[in-house]
């Protein structure tokens, strides 16, 4: 369906049914004086909130049944022949929205019951597909959530079992792109190369946050997704000795070594924490041989009215959690964990190499 730039008043009405969706430039609108917006619906999500209609006020929203979601995003906002564009996400366990107050059963191979303690990451190099067609997206810099280079998803609000976490929380990706009549979407996972080794104690939002950084040679942690495992009887991953023991970094991220120092950690946690391994620093720099950064491409995709959904019980499908076979409990990467094989490659990665492979099933669409 052809939707012309010269009547962005229509798109919010014709986005659902296009073949294609449509961003128009913001010139385009009669004299830039906002105008009343059509709430987005939200199927598969909760009360949604409005969608921005033309010109840049707020909608009523539309009731959905399902997890939580926010509305569509209309045109209009941005200068310069450029057009504002939100990208949508959505946090789930199974068919559940991840919730920091609910638990979730029936997880990995053993079907064991989790609580959900943090769910944060990392997107960046957001593109909008026409064929074979890329065309960036242009991220803004809201100094929060945003620096114009990169994103900060965060599911989790600081109640329930999250409590170390933060209130705030975020599920939108925003920027601007180039009128133009696209059909999906691409973007990759975690922080770009030039940003991910420097002072976080310097940096601004949100690349400042201690609980989604490493050490200075491994950089910033991509995602951060734990869990802890209730229930347990048998001692977990701790039952097969008496401790931990210690810590070392070797070719991946975190390895068991036997030796030095001891380290608490709770025997029912599962973690995911997804970064780039096998790093090293010479010359003032840093490089890492397993750069660890899924990209993620939906041929057909439609922002106004479809979020990108990322499913944790797709991540521990393959793992038996709170019966851990080595390394640290869940996977922090490294590449000698036996249980990084599985969830690394249900982002899209793999464990040997790093690099993006095709067969990931955390990420879906889904209506908003």
């Amino acid at each position: 369906m052809k939707i012309f730039a010269s009547r962005p008043a229509l798109l919010a009405l014709t986005a659902s049914i296009a073949a294609a969706f449509t961003v128009a430039c913001s010139s385009d609108s009669n004299d830039g004086t906002p105008a009343a917006g059509t709430g987005g619906s939200s199927s598969g999500g909760g009360d949604g909130s409005g969608g921005q209609g033309t010109g840049g006020t707020s909608g009523s929203g539309g009731k959905g049944s399902g997890g939580a979601s926010t509305g569509g995003t209309g045109t209009g906002g941005a200068a310069g022949g450029a057009s504002t564009l939100s990208l949508h996400f959505a946090a789930k366990v199974g068919t559940k929205a991840f919730d920091c107050e609910s638990t979730y059963t029936g997880l990995g191979v053993n079907d064991c019951t989790l609580a959900p303690n943090d769910f944060r990451f990392y997107v960046h190099d957001v593109r909008l597909l026409a064929g074979s067609t890329e065309t960036p997206v242009a991220l803004d810099d809201d100094a929060k959530w945003q620096n114009g280079k990169v994103a900060l998803l965060d599911f989790e609000n600081g109640k329930g079992t999250c409590d170390n976490g933060t209130t705030d929380t975020n599920a939108v990706v925003k920027g601007s792109a180039p009128a133009g009549s696209y059909t999906g979407i691409a973007f990759r996972i975690g922080v770009p190369e030039d940003q991910n080794h420097l002072n976080p104690a310097t940096e601004a939002s949100p690349l400042n946050l201690s609980a989604l950084q490493w050490d200075w040679t491994y950089g910033h942690k991509f995602m951060k997704i734990d869990f802890t495992r209730l229930g347990m009887e048998d001692g977990g991953m701790m039952g097969r000795d008496a401790g931990m023991g210690g810590m070392g970094m070797d070719g991946g991220m975190m390895a068991m070594d036997g030796g030095g120092m001891d380290m608490p950690m709770d025997p029912n946690a599962v973690f995911f924490h997804l970064g780039s391994t096998v790093c090293t620093s010479a010359d003032g720099g840093v490089h890492c041989s397993n750069v660890n950064r899924p990209e993620l491409r939906f041929e057909t995709f439609d922002p106004a009215t479809q979020a990108v959904v990322v499913d944790y019980a797709a991540i521990v499908a393959g793992i038996s959690p709170g019966h851990d076979q080595g390394g640290m409990p869940g996977c922090m990467s490294g590449t000698d964990d036996p249980e990084c094989e599985s969830m690394l490659a249900a982002v899209g990665l793999d464990l040997s190499t790093g690099a993006p492979k095709t067969g990931q099933t955390a990420f879906s669409v889904a209506s908003q």
